[in-house]
This record gives structure tokens, C-alpha cells and sequence, in this order.
């Protein structure tokens, strides 16, 4: 079982000034500034403060505190240049507010991507997966000790869900290393397209996930793990964490086993006796391995998506 007790336990001790300090260091540590982004994210925090409005902010006082606790996290875990690989994106990282806010039904929040990754990235590192980030146009996380790539997605649609998995399809089949892609749902549930407190995911949204996962086992992309999080302070466990694969995929063992290490990593339940969701779809999305590089992912996703559920 993994435990995410003792960073949890520390932080909780920590008052808001040092909540405040940890992130005016990093805005610091990695030059940044304006209106936008964490620092600005920093600038209004402290104008709550001062202004004596805390009870009115609760909302986005915790947003504040989940980043400021992952920028902290990252670096216990020796692992800080995670946070400062994002830094000169969360600059221009959007308004900082309302995750449905201000943003395109298929783009979701900006800002609140970036936060989505570190603290995914936080919680693979406490789940013992060791990686590096990668570069520019590569997975988000190159593992160190073993042989696969993790790609992260954060989609605000159903039409969004789909291109997002085919750029991750193409960014893992790039790569020539297996990956597992992780989709975090936030966006979705806070538009009600995903229900928080459900234990299976919808089977629209396991279809569109299927429809575009590879069969052919040329391809390196072995399966999704889906999340979404329930809202519950009371609940003992606060999110739900499902992983997806197409049949062919699951009936591979090396498969199984990779997709397990990343599932476990993010959950703190022993996972190892839960069974994986495996089927196929009628319908699939039709990859050509020799050029996947120059795949139109937004018109061809679209075209396909409509093709099968119409309009988003």
C-alpha cells in the first residue's frame, strides 16, 4: 500500500505565511511576474490576507494551498526542477480562478492544467516512480528506472478527451518507448459531463477513450488511466482512479503490469487484486504507424468524433 501520509501530516502543521513563502520563492527562484500565472495567483492571495476575506475565498484559498503543497512536495522529494520546468508556462498561465471559467468548452483552465501536472507529478514520485520531465514536443514523464513514458492530459470536452489521446498517442509512438496516458478529469466533472461521486465512468466516455486507443501491437501506447475527483471533504478517499484498456492491449502481461505500476503509484488503495476495464468498441480510429508524425490531430479528431457522437 502507498502511503501519502507523512508529507500530508507535515504540511498540515504549516500556517498560511509559510504557504505564501513557499510560492513567493519559486516566483522568485524562477523570475516570475505580472498579472497572470502563479505569481499573480500569489499577488491576490495576499490581498485576501491583508483584506481580512478569507471566509468569502475559501474555494480558491485551497487552490492556492494544492500549489503551494506540490511545489513544496516536489522539492522534499528532491525533485524541484519538475516545478521549474513548468515555471516559464505558468507566467502566461491564465486566469488562476473558477476551473469552468474564462475558458473555451474544450480547452478547460490553463492555469489549472499546469497545477494538475505537478500534482500528479508529486504523487507518482510518492508512489516510487522515478522520471524526468521531457522535452518539448516529448512525454511529460520519462521514467528513470524502467523501460515506459507517461503522458498527462487534462481535456474540458468529450470532443477535447478524444484529441487529447490522439496527441498522446502520438507523442508516446514518437517517443518508441511504451507509455500509459493518464487523463484527469477535472474539467469534466466540474461541467457535469462526469458525476463525481460515480465509480465507473460513464460508458460514452469509456467508448471515446477505446475508439482511440491503438490495437495493433506495433504501437507503444498500452492503455488510459482515467481520474476524477470527488469533491467530498468527508470521503476517505478523494478521487476515483480507473484504468482503461482495449482487449488486446490487457491480454498482454507487460502491458498489465506497466499500466498496475503507474495505477498504483496514484491511488493509495492496494490495487493489486482490482480488475483492469478491458473491452473492445466497434468503431476505431484509424492510425497509419508510418505517419502518425503528420496527423492532423485537430481536424481528424474532430471528423472523427462527430462522425460517431455528432456535435460536442
Amino acid at each position: 500500500m502507498i502511503n501519502f501520509e507523512p508529507l500530508l501530516e507535515e504540511w498540515k502543521h504549516k500556517n498560511i505565511y509559510f504557504v505564501i513563502d513557499v510560492v513567493e520563492k519559486f516566483c522568485n527562484k524562477n523570475n516570475l511576474d505580472g498579472i497572470d500565472g502563479i505569481y499573480g495567483f500569489l499577488c491576490y492571495v495576499k490581498k485576501i490576507i491583508a483584506d481580512k476575506k478569507v471566509e468569502e475565498n475559501k474555494d480558491l484559498l485551497k487552490s492556492f494551498f494544492e500549489t503551494s503543497y506540490t511545489i513544496w512536495a516536489l522539492d522534499k522529494l528532491g525533485k524541484s526542477n519538475l516545478a521549474d520546468a513548468v515555471a516559464k508556462n505558468m507566467m502566461v498561465g491564465g486566469d488562476f480562478g473558477e476551473t469552468i471559467a474564462y475558458q473555451s468548452s474544450e480547452s478547460g483552465n490553463y492555469f489549472r492544467n499546469f497545477e494538475l501536472q505537478l500534482a500528479l507529478a508529486a504523487r507518482l514520485l510518492e508512489g516510487g516512480l522515478d522520471f524526468n520531465e521531457g522535452k518539448e514536443g516529448e512525454p511529460d514523464f520519462i521514467l528513470t528506472t524502467e523501460t515506459f513514458v507517461i503522458e498527462i492530459k487534462a481535456p474540458a470536452s468529450k470532443l477535447a478527451l478524444l484529441q487529447d489521446i490522439l496527441k498522446a498517442v502520438k507523442q508516446i509512438e514518437l517517443s518508441g518507448k511504451k507509455g500509459v496516458i493518464v487523463v484527469s478529469l477535472d474539467h469534466m466533472v466540474a461541467r457535469g459531463m462526469v458525476q463525481d461521486v460515480m465509480d465507473d465512468l460513464p460508458e460514452q466516455i469509456q467508448d471515446i477513450i477505446l475508439s482511440v486507443l491503438p490495437v495493433d501491437t506495433d504501437f507503444n501506447t498500452i492503455g488510459v488511466i482515467a481520474e476524477w475527483v470527488k469533491w467530498d471533504e468527508e470521503q476517505q478517499y478523494l478521487s476515483t482512479v480507473q484504468p482503461i484498456m482495449n482487449t488486446q492491449k490487457h491480454n498482454n502481461l507487460d502491458n498489465q503490469i506497466i499500466i498496475k505500476k503507474v495505477w498504483q503509484a496514484l491511488t493509495i488503495e492496494d490495487i493489486s487484486e482490482f480488475p483492469i476495464l478491458h473491452r473492445e468498441v466497434t468503431k476505431k480510429f484509424n492510425y497509419e504507424k508510418n505517419s502518425i508524425n503528420n496527423m492532423d490531430i485537430s481536424r481528424e479528431g474532430r471528423e472523427f468524433y462527430e462522425s460517431l457522437w455528432g456535435e460536442d
